[in-house]
């Protein structure tokens, strides 16, 4: 099975992923390869508003761009998949973040 991007590689869910190829790669590995995980969290998502999605994620500038974008990527996939799947593959993205994204809500006192 080919990817939205042709190329094949496998991803967080063990399934198989298209890699960046058609996209200039940014500078940073570190942002290339968030971004291709943001694309394969839209897997089995082929409508106008994801590739719209997939186009914002191909925009983004930082690791904090793509860090905002997660909550359009979980309303776009519990709306077609389901909350419990769209949970499951934030839960995959926060993983991403965990050691030094931006942090949002109160700093524990």
């Amino acid at each position: 099975m080919f990817g939205f991007f042709g190329e094949e590689r496998t991803g967080l869910w063990g399934l198989r992923k298209p890699q960046g190829a058609g996209r200039a790669t940014p500078r940073n590995p570190r942002l290339a390869h968030l971004m291709d995980e943001f694309e394969y969290a839209l897997n089995g998502l082929e409508t106008p508003e994801s590739m719209r999605l997939r186009a914002r994620i191909l925009c983004a500038k930082s690791k904090a761009d793509l860090w905002y974008l997660r909550a359009d990527v979980f309303d776009m996939i519990a709306r077609a998949m389901g909350q419990q799947e769209a949970q499951t593959r934030l839960e995959s993205l926060n993983e991403l973040f965990e050691s030094s994204g931006p942090r949002t809500g109160p700093i524990p006192l």
